[in-house]
């Protein structure tokens, strides 16, 4: 969990002493959102959640990034509500449908 700093994630070092298999909470900003996903995942998370910095919607991509884990942008809001639950919650997840990466529309 390295929420609440924009730039989280940014660094491979911010990972240090990561347990391998947790996801990640991070926040938005400080840089792209794929470096953030890479970092993670060199570190062995098992997915990431990105909290935007700010109210509002939020618009990312992946495009010309391939990954081996999840990432899910998510609200201020909940981002705000998971950090407050940590240094460990467990989410329970299930794919519905295997997601392709395609251009934005």
């Amino acid at each position: 969990v390295l929420y609440g700093d924009v730039s989280g994630g940014c660094s491979a070092v911010d990972f240090n002493g990561f347990p391998v298999g947790d996801i990640a909470l991070l926040t938005r900003g400080g840089c792209e959102f794929w470096i953030k996903l890479q970092n993670a995942q060199a570190a062995g998370a098992s997915g990431v959640l990105v909290a935007n910095h700010s109210q509002g919607i939020l618009n990312g991509n992946l495009v010309g990034h391939s990954f081996n884990i999840p990432g899910l942008i998510i609200t201020k809001d909940i981002g705000d509500v998971f950090s407050l639950l940590t240094p460990r919650i467990t989410l329970q997840t299930q794919t519905l449908q295997p997601l392709t990466q395609s251009e934005p529309q």
